[in-house]
């Protein structure tokens, strides 16, 4: 017996993971992101 229920539980919390994962990733990004753009202001600011 092929239960669809339960392949549609582990699809749905397959995708769960799957978002919690790309949301860490794009945060982990972003923080890289903001710390070059504070050290080429600073940079900046040095050189004014």
């Amino acid at each position: 017996m092929y239960d669809t229920t339960s392949t549609a539980n582990y699809f749905s919390s397959l995708s769960g993971v799957y978002n919690i994962y790309i949301q860490i990733v794009f945060d982990d990004n972003n923080k890289k992101r903001c710390s070059t753009t504070e050290e080429t202001e600073t940079l900046m600011e040095f050189t004014r």
